[in-house]
């Protein structure tokens, strides 16, 4: 029998915008109220992303950065929609800690399925800048420790956000142990993730770009499931998959204009944890975008039921 499990902990609502901003803490409210689907177990505390474990992903300088502004008490890390508050670090934190956790937990007691409810997100973090309400890379902070640790080799992350995952390319670009597939609205912000970026030297070819047009519907990205993602993760055949799950290209979402609803996170859960168990491997979930409160409350349900 499946083994799934639910993360999260109510220290990241300590991440409070200092201005009205989408990226707010009642997202991450509404997931916490959320009865979880019947055989999921729950943890609610957790032990921090350690800085070793960053600089896997992130440069010193990065950290140092991170940890000097939120001290400071500065209100902006970039030029306009990284905000930071006095809860802002412990937050950034638990969010790449939770990946961490997810990990151990798949590989030392057997859970086959997880969902990481966490903010600040994580997908748009670069190597060494802040970017997209984004502070560290949680999902690739999750798969190089995974590696780090002998639990796996090759890993498949398949980003389904609204918006391209373009810290996630930037971390693993050169790297070909990591499969990188994002779907994402075209053009939209942060105008990368042309189908052109494939990746470099080593990782060429392992750097999938799947930008779709503003009002696509479910139809379009079950295709690209079948058609694109899946054969691809059967032929890598990596140790996990893991999923940036956003889901901001929901039709109600304001921040873009993808058409998917609630039962369309269903049919895309099903197929990729399909593959998985096909593959007889883990799925580690993190939540990234998505800020309709309602959508993203009945998207996430929808996306546990099936996971």
């Amino acid at each position: 029998m499946s083994k799934r499990l639910f993360i999260s902990s109510e220290k990241m609502l300590g991440h409070i915008p200092p201005f009205t901003h989408a990226e707010r803490p009642e997202r991450l409210q509404s997931l916490l109220a959320i009865q979880l689907p019947e055989g999921y177990d729950r943890i609610d505390d957790y032990p921090r992303v350690t800085d070793e474990q960053l600089l896997q992903i992130h440069d010193r300088a990065h950290l140092e950065y991170i940890r000097s502004s939120v001290i400071s008490g500065a209100k902006l890390l970039d030029e306009g929609d990284t905000y930071s508050s006095p809860g802002s670090l412990d937050a950034a934190y638990m969010a790449a800690g939770a990946g961490i956790t997810a990990v151990d937990k798949v590989f030392t007691e057997g859970y086959n399925s997880v969902f990481c409810a966490v903010r600040p997100p994580g997908h748009h973090a670069e190597k060494n800048r802040v970017m997209g309400f984004c502070y560290f890379g949680n999902v690739a902070a999750a798969v190089r420790y995974a590696q780090s640790k002998g639990y796996i080799k090759r890993a498949a992350i398949v980003d389904w956000d609204v918006h391209h995952g373009n810290g996630t390319q930037d971390i693993f670009y050169s790297d070909s142990s990591v499969l990188f597939f994002s779907i994402h609205q075209m053009p939209l912000w942060p105008g990368t993730g042309y189908a052109s970026e494939q990746g470099e030297g080593e990782g060429k070819g392992y750097t999938v770009n799947l930008p779709v047009k503003p009002h696509t519907t479910g139809d379009v990205y079950t295709a690209l499931l079948r058609e694109q993602i899946i054969p691809r993760i059967n032929e890598f055949k990596p140790d996990c998959l893991f999923i940036s799950a956003g889901f901001d290209a929901h039709e109600d979402d304001p921040l873009a204009q993808v058409a998917l609803n609630e039962q369309d996170y269903a049919e895309m859960t099903k197929l990729l944890k399909s593959c998985a168990d096909s593959l007889g491997i883990p799925v580690i979930s993190m939540l990234e975008g998505g800020y309709n409160l309602t959508a993203l409350a009945n998207s996430v349900k929808r996306h546990l039921e099936h996971l």
